[in-house]
């Protein structure tokens, strides 16, 4: 059983089977949040980073997560519930198919459009079968809708190079 509302559209990303559905959105509170619902897989995870200034917090549905939190594993179950500080390394994985989460982001931010991004690349078949994608170009767009930074990879790097082809992204599709 899917906690997802009716009325509401659900992005389906055909690389992993996740599913992603905007139950609050930037528009709808005026930038102070966004709130999904995401059914996720197993395998594809997003890379360990950290934002400057998002607060996420996930609470788990159903099924079960491992969160990586500054380094140390973390299993959460249903309704266990951990919040994302800004600049707190983190990532995660489901471990069990159709897994279930709410996420709620601090500012909202861009990140309703780095999930429509990620989401619209998979149908094109630009992404790897580990959610990744297949060019540098999109990767520097997703990086710079992601707000925020991968760990391991100096962040003056990451804003030089993957800033620099995301905004030259950027100038050339006005130019079309």
């Amino acid at each position: 059983m899917t906690h997802t509302p009716k009325n509401r559209e659900t992005l389906v990303n055909p690389v992993s089977g996740d599913r992603v559905t905007f139950l609050e959105t930037a528009t709808e509170t005026g930038g102070a949040y966004l709130r999904m619902h995401h059914v996720v897989q197993p395998g594809a995870k997003p890379p360990y980073h950290w934002h400057p200034v998002l607060e996420e917090t996930f609470t788990v549905i159903r099924g079960r997560f491992e969160f990586t939190l500054e380094g140390k594993k973390r299993l959460l179950g249903s309704s266990e519930t951990v919040t994302i500080k800004p600049r707190m390394r983190h990532s995660f994985q489901a471990l069990e198919p159709g897994s279930e989460l709410e996420h709620v982001v601090r500012p909202a931010g861009l990140h309703q459009q780095m999930f429509e991004a990620t989401f619209r690349l998979a149908r094109e078949g630009k992404l790897t079968p580990k959610g990744m994608p297949r060019s540098l170009t999109d990767a520097a767009v997703l990086w710079e809708l992601m707000e925020g930074y991968v760990v391991g990879v100096p962040t003056w790097l990451q804003r030089w190079v993957l800033g620099g082809i995301a905004r030259w992204a950027r100038q050339k599709s006005r130019l079309r």
